[in-house]
């Protein structure tokens, strides 16, 4: 009985995970679509770079957080420290 649970929670888990990768996959997809027809403020531009990498490094690592320090790569290199 318990190995029947097991199972079951199993296959149950894994749809809901499938549903989860299409969700966000989708959701990429539309924001790709967004910036695409983005003609607003250059100002802006850093900022959308830098939401995109994000985005497109969590979505290649969907089965965990991205990492603080892929963060900060992102990060930087959308906003470079300037010189003093």
């Amino acid at each position: 009985m318990q190995r029947i649970l097991t199972d079951d929670t199993m296959r149950s888990a894994a749809v809901v995970r499938a549903q989860e990768v299409r969700s966000f996959s989708a959701a990429v997809q539309r924001l790709h679509t967004a910036v695409i027809s983005f003609d607003g403020d250059g100002a802006a531009v850093p900022f959308i770079t830098a939401l995109l990498k994000l985005v497109e490094a969590q979505a290649q690592n969907t089965g965990r957080p991205l990492p603080v320090d892929r963060w900060a790569e992102i990060l930087d290199e959308s906003f470079p420290d300037s010189p003093a």
